[in-house]
């Protein structure tokens, strides 16, 4: 098992445990986080305080040009009842799963507020690199 150090390091994703566990420990600092989900990789916790990464096999990938849509679901997204948004108030999203009590009764989220926190900070740092990167 792989013990993060200070180090903002992390073994392949392809080195993880049939559970898909990479690596255990480390900080939740958003550079950290950053690097993590651009290797595929998410933090989460275990027993509400001890810090796993994650990067299970096979993961959950959606094609769009490959999604079938049953009749039901048609019949109900006629309905406009949702709205599809993308990359709109993260942070107001972010802070509603973390007051959602099926989310909060969920074993592991003891250090939800110092996730949260991680998660606000990757989306930040993503946002000044996206702007930096479109000025040039």
């Amino acid at each position: 098992m792989y013990h993060l150090s200070e180090a903002l390091r992390f073994p392949s994703p392809h080195l993880a445990t049939e559970e898909g566990i990479v690596a255990v420990g480390g900080d939740l600092r958003p550079e950290r986080v950053l690097l993590a989900y651009q290797k595929g990789i998410f933090p989460w916790f275990e027993k509400d305080d001890f810090l796993i990464w994650w990067s299970p096999d096979p993961r959950m990938v959606l094609f769009p040009d490959q999604l079938r849509i049953s009749k039901s679901m048609r019949t109900f997204m006629r309905k406009n009842t949702y709205e599809i948004t993308f990359d709109k108030a993260f942070n107001e999203v972010v802070k509603a799963c973390a007051r959602s009590e099926t989310f909060l009764s969920q074993p592991g989220v003891k250090c939800l507020k110092e996730l949260c926190v991680a998660i606000t900070g990757v989306s930040l740092i993503s946002k000044t690199f996206m702007n930096a990167a479109s000025e040039t």
